[in-house]
């Protein structure tokens, strides 16, 4: 599990989706405290494979 700052998280949103969809999980924390986690939707995986075919 990866984790990212607020900063961070709002910099590069379109990126962390990006690795979402890939099947990552992101913990998303403000000073140093978990406050979100972005994980993959259910069955994305195997929307995504079919979709790269």
């Amino acid at each position: 599990m990866t984790e990212v700052g607020t900063d961070e998280a709002k910099t590069h949103f379109a990126d962390l989706l990006d690795r979402v969809e890939a099947g990552e999980v992101i913990t998303i924390c403000r000073h140093g405290r978990a406050i979100a986690v972005i994980s993959p939707a259910p069955g994305i995986a195997e929307r995504v494979r079919r979709f790269k075919r």
